[in-house]
């Protein structure tokens, strides 16, 4: 069993080899095994080069957590605070630490609650225009097997959201946390928020797929780069047929990027 003082070291192999100490924490023999206790600074699942983030909290006597646990990111050659979990609290607010270094005068929060360290109930996910938040999304969440899922009607926001890319995405979960029926891809910009993309899922084995017709959008969709992919998926979820790129912004002629 673990006993006593272990730490966390990681070692850039990108070029310097250096290694460095991200963290530590003690473990306390116990007879069904040995358990984190007390002041912990534990690093982020999949950390790495370009995923630099670290947790600093308290373990409880049962290793669960407890009270506030920080999330700092490295920018440049330190750690810096990008956000908080307060396990004590029902109202919770955590930064959304991927955009935190795009973000820094608009940061996006998730706040909600958790039930055994898992995400449990209504949370509402919010985003900073000038002095104040607004709620752009969010949804519900609910347990599944032996966690919790997105279910019922959501909101959710596009993986590179800020101030020239707030894209957003409505439809369904299902109480397995998948994705039915239709989403639709919506862009927000001068406060109009039009609906620009979107298509039908469909249930199938422990996810789903997309099928008919849809328009997705472009991974980098910004202001300046409004571009738009439409076409046809068949009932394997396979593209088929003829797909076109289109530019919403500047150029509204139409080019065959996929032809089956």
């Amino acid at each position: 069993m673990k006993k006593g003082t272990w730490e966390i070291w990681f070692q850039n192999m990108g070029g310097d080899y250096k290694k460095e100490q991200l963290g530590s924490g003690q473990y306390d023999e116990q007879e069904e095994g040995s358990r984190k206790i007390g002041r912990w600074i534990e690093q982020k699942e999949g950390y790495g080069i370009r995923n630099q983030i670290i947790y600093s909290g308290e373990y409880d006597k049962q290793e669960k957590k407890i009270g506030r646990w920080d999330i700092l990111e490295k920018q440049y050659s330190n750690f810096t605070l990008c956000g908080c979990i307060n396990y004590n609290s029902q109202g919770v607010e955590i930064y959304n630490s991927e955009n935190s270094l795009k973000n820094k005068k608009n940061p996006i929060i998730y706040v909600g609650s958790f039930k055994n360290e898992k995400k449990n109930g209504r949370w509402d996910i919010m985003f900073k225009t000038g002095s104040k938040y607004e709620q752009i999304g969010g949804g519900q969440y609910d347990e599944y097997k032996d966690t919790t899922v997105k279910v019922g009607q959501w909101i959710d926001i596009g993986n590179e959201y800020e101030i020239c890319s707030q894209i957003t995405y409505k439809g369904e979960y299902n109480m397995k946390g998948q994705k039915i029926g239709q989403w639709d891809a919506f862009y927000n910009w001068k406060n109009e928020n039009k609906k620009i993309g979107g298509g039908l899922y469909e249930e199938w084995e422990e996810s789903s797929r997309k099928i008919g017709s849809w328009i997705e959008l472009d991974e980098r969709f910004e202001l300046g780069n409004e571009i738009t992919y439409n076409g046809e998926y068949n009932k394997d979820g396979k593209k088929v047929g003829t797909w076109v790129e289109v530019d919403l912004g500047r150029d509204p002629t139409q080019q065959i990027i996929y032809e089956n």
